[in-house]
């Protein structure tokens, strides 16, 4: 969907990357603004400001991707305070910008609308972690979840990154009994005088 997104207009793109780089809550694209931004350290901060206060009630720091934040940097400031503000000047109503322009995109990307919400990109923010190595309870501070408890529902994607992991490393060469005799004995197992010179590889005919 970026690709729609970066066709559809500028603006757009960045609100999608935003949403996807950084994980935001559609309340916390809405409210973000310039001063939650330390540009030159590359860090997004979620935290409380007039009027509105996260959902979880504490702050939490995003570090950019160079993507995110470069898009930042060339971003026109069409709100004096308010990152991902429009280009008539007013606040960003994230219901009318998914019905507008995100589901709209989707159909041009060959994604089913229906399946399409703000919370599609948080979620993929959360999967990519999660398969990237990025253990839960790292993940549950990146996300500003309360309780571990929610971030328990990305733990269906650690087993498969598991394997992965496994099936990725180098094959051993095939053991063989001379290996295993002169492997330090353990409570007499295993010691040379045990199995001699046998070098038949295990597990085929001797």
């Amino acid at each position: 969907m970026l690709a729609a997104a970066k066709k559809r207009s500028p603006h757009d793109y960045l609100v999608v990357l935003a949403l996807l780089y950084a994980g935001l809550r559609p309340a916390e694209a809405e409210n973000l603004v310039w001063e939650d931004l330390d540009l030159e350290h590359g860090l997004l901060h979620i935290q409380a400001k007039s009027g509105w206060t996260p959902k979880t009630h504490e702050m939490r720091t995003v570090e950019i991707k160079p993507i995110l934040l470069n898009a930042l940097k060339a971003a026109p400031r069409h709100h004096p305070h308010y990152v991902l503000a429009p280009p008539n000047g007013t606040k960003l109503n994230m219901g009318n910008f998914t019905r507008r322009e995100l589901k709209p995109m989707a159909g041009e990307a060959g994604i089913d609308p229906k399946k399409v919400t703000a919370y599609t990109f948080r979620h993929s923010f959360g999967t990519w972690h999660v398969r990237s190595g990025t253990d839960l309870y790292t993940l549950m501070r990146l996300m500003g979840h309360s309780s571990l408890k929610t971030t328990l529902i990305y733990l269906h994607l650690m087993p498969r990154q598991t394997k992965e992991a496994i099936n990725n490393l180098p094959d051993p060469p095939a053991p063989t009994l001379t290996t295993l005799a002169n492997a330090p004995a353990i409570n007499g197992i295993g010691s040379q005088s045990n199995f001699g010179n046998l070098t038949t590889p295990l597990g085929q005919p001797r």
